[in-house]
């Protein structure tokens, strides 16, 4: 126990914890039942993933539950009901008997309970007093920035940021340096721009192979002054109101936007000296060494034994296919290779592929199981391993496996060449050490 003031921090059984029954996200309810249920209903699959996440990586060190003492042993939740909630259902799953659900909904989280996880039985909480003006610090929380009193959330350029400067950002970077962004568009990008449609575009091989700007090891590169001022053009579009999110969601959207923007008069430079500057701005993210980058998913140096037909000539394919001319074949074949290649050791090793529950076990944790399989057995290390559990780990992330289903199943996904070769690497290690 810690004490700080007036206020105490301690763990707090999850038994002793009470879900707020007047909690602003839902309607009041009468009971505890009641509170959890509006909770599940009103949240969820966003409830589903943070069980996953607390399940994944426990719960967020940073942020403390909220509670105030009942003075009977109890405790009830005034911040962080959702993932009391989430944290109840994953010590207890016999609470969902009675909730009547949405089906589809409650087999979501039958099917994260019964995976045998563990989860915290104790939260680390701070016990509010009585003179502490709870409504008032809950209000800073959720109420918004408040001019800079309440939580202000990371501008889509802040997020870049943290994301170790991505090509969009770059693109920015490069657009401000320069001298062919509108007035308009020049002062919001000095003070935040909004890179969602810029990530989109970059992200798109025709559309880069169009204005003449491409990515390699994540640096973006600026061929000359013309695809400058090109680039220059999809933030003039963005912020003048002529780019729309609807008319640059589909990879066919654009592309079409590429090509017109090819054919675009390029637009007049604000200043007379920027030839020079913009022959800066355009070597400004990348190296000065312009580095050999291989042009297939997998290196063709590289050589695996097989003892499957089909998945050697996969493999094979992924050997001699043009990753800049073909990169959703690339995309689509790695994740088949990967998928065979974890069946086929499966069942080489009797490793279960389907739950005691007559579930079958997702790729996520087909892959978990053969991780551990292969470091058990000295095949691998932990740290060759780095990469695919980080694959199979975190959800939502660049190289992680929803990623991989994205690019089957979703249209408005396009796999760049640089993120399928780190894939690929990142990997490696672990697909190769199935076939030894």
């Amino acid at each position: 126990m810690t004490t700080t003031g007036n206020r105490t921090i301690l763990p707090l059984q999850i038994e002793d914890l009470l879900l707020n029954q007047n909690n602003p996200r839902v309607e009041p309810t009468f009971s505890q039942r009641g509170a959890l249920k509006a909770m599940i209903e009103d949240q969820g699959d966003k409830l589903v993933k943070l069980a996953t996440s607390i399940v994944e990586r426990g719960l967020n060190p940073g942020e403390l539950i909220w509670v105030k003492d009942n003075g009977n042993g109890t405790y009830t939740v005034l911040e962080g009901n959702r993932r009391t909630a989430a944290t109840k259902l994953l010590n207890n799953p016999e609470l969902l008997d009675s909730m009547e659900l949405d089906s589809l909904l409650e087999k979501k989280f039958r099917n994260l309970l019964g995976e045998g996880s563990t989860a915290p039985e104790r939260l680390m909480c701070v016990v509010l007093a009585e003179d502490d003006a709870a409504d008032e610090w809950l209000r800073l929380r959720h109420g918004g920035q408040l001019g800079g009193e309440g939580l202000i959330s990371w501008s889509a350029v802040s997020k870049q940021r943290f994301e170790k400067s991505t090509p969009a950002l770059q693109a920015l970077d490069h657009v401000k340096a320069g001298t062919f962004l509108s007035p308009t568009a020049k002062a919001t990008a000095d003070q935040d721009f909004n890179l969602t449609t810029v990530s989109r575009l970059v992200g798109n091989p025709s559309f880069r192979n169009s204005i003449g700007i491409s990515v390699e090891d994540s640096h973006l590169q600026v061929s000359d002054t013309d695809a400058l001022a090109r680039l220059s053009i999809v933030f003039n579009d963005i912020a003048e109101g002529n780019l729309p999110v609807s008319k640059v969601m589909s990879a066919n959207q654009r592309e079409s936007y590429g090509k017109e923007i090819s054919n675009r008069p390029l637009p007049t430079s604000t200043k007379a000296d920027s030839s020079s500057k913009t022959k800066k701005a355009s070597t400004k993210s990348g190296p000065t060494k312009k580095k050999t980058v291989r042009t297939t998913l997998i290196p063709k140096a590289l050589s695996i034994e097989f003892s499957a037909t089909r998945v050697e000539e996969v493999f094979d394919e992924l050997q001699r296919l043009n990753l800049n001319q073909f990169p959703n074949s690339a995309a689509v074949l790695f994740r088949v290779l990967t998928e065979m290649s974890v069946d086929t050791y499966c069942t080489t090793h009797n490793i279960p592929t389907v739950g005691t529950n007559g579930r079958t076990h997702t790729l996520r944790e087909r892959i978990k199981a053969v991780t551990l399989h292969l470091e058990a057995n000295g095949v691998r290390s932990k740290k060759e391993m780095r990469g695919i559990r980080a694959a199979s780990g975190t959800s939502g992330q660049l190289m992680s496996v929803d990623t991989w289903n994205e690019y089957v199943h979703n249209q408005y996904i396009s796999p760049a060449p640089t993120d399928l070769r780190k894939l690929w690497d990142s990997v490696e290690s672990f697909v190769s050490g199935i076939w030894e």
